[in-house]
């Protein structure tokens, strides 16, 4: 049996993120670079972050994660 110096272990500490939005960068992308105005993809920016939250901050159970599936 090894001793604890002779483990191959490595302490990391966990990441952690924070809630943010795309929306306002993605705005000024799509305006800037594609020449159209971004209002055409409000819904698609509300999906984007509801399931960049939903993925980060998931609950832990079957229901939640058919969601993400879809």
């Amino acid at each position: 049996m090894a001793t604890p110096s002779e483990t191959n272990m490595l302490a990391v500490e966990r990441k952690a993120t924070e809630r943010i939005a795309w929306t306002p960068s993605l705005r000024s992308y799509i305006s800037n670079g594609y020449a159209e105005h971004p209002d055409l993809y409000t819904d698609d920016f509300r999906v984007l972050d509801e399931l960049r939250n939903d993925c980060v901050y998931m609950e832990v159970n079957e229901k939640a994660l058919n969601r993400l599936i879809k």
